[in-house]
């Protein structure tokens, strides 16, 4: 039995609205047979609603990769933004959108999103500032560590122990104190969680 032709076309104009037809392009762009026409059409129609994230969205499962940087950057993704032109060999411009991303987490008091970003970006100094910001202790002295501030590293580790010992988290802390070469701490706080766990 032959297959029947189906004429897209027709589907699509049967379809009753524009947002509709935008849904069901979107969801067959997976299938790669699509015509560059419809699915800039797509991408326009999310741009013209404002909504950049959902354009950015489309034109990266069509692999328009400069046109998705272009559009996640337009929604304030400047995460997503910078990983697309990172993958897409756009590697200054990466650089400048994980700079742009760590910024407003900064701005926003995100510190810990910030530290991530910064991290994945290789800007190391940054994220154990941030991580500390943040109050996590044991992530920024272990980039600190990574990043050859050693001095810094074991400052970072002594605060860790210090907040894990607060929160009754003895055993974190003793592990902490045992990685930071502070075995004799780390043996009172084990002594001590043997005597708890009794």
């Amino acid at each position: 039995m032959a297959k029947k032709k189906i004429d897209l076309e027709q589907i699509l104009i049967g379809l009753s609205s524009d947002e509709a037809r935008a849904r069901a392009i979107s969801k067959l762009i997976r299938k790669g047979d699509l015509p560059i026409p419809k699915i800039s059409w797509v991408i326009e129609y999310y741009e013209k609603a404002g909504r950049f994230y959902d354009a950015a969205d489309i034109a990266l499962k069509a692999g328009m990769n400069e046109r998705a940087v272009e559009d996640y950057e337009k929604a304030g993704r400047f995460d997503d933004a910078a990983s697309v032109a990172l993958e897409a060999g756009m590697k200054e411009r990466a650089e400048q959108l994980y700079q742009r991303a760590v910024e407003d987490y900064e701005k926003a008091g995100r510190f810990d999103d910030a530290a991530d970003i910064a991290f994945k970006a290789g800007m190391k100094e940054r994220a154990v500032e941030d991580y500390e910001k943040a109050g996590r202790f044991y992530n920024a002295a272990d980039i600190a560590l990574e990043a050859g501030m050693k001095e810094r590293a074991e400052q970072l580790y002594q605060r860790a122990v210090e907040v894990y010992e607060k929160a009754g988290r003895f055993d974190d802390a003793a592990s902490v104190a045992l990685k930071a070469g502070m075995n004799e701490r780390a043996e009172q706080l084990k002594t001590l969680v043997d005597l708890i766990n009794e």
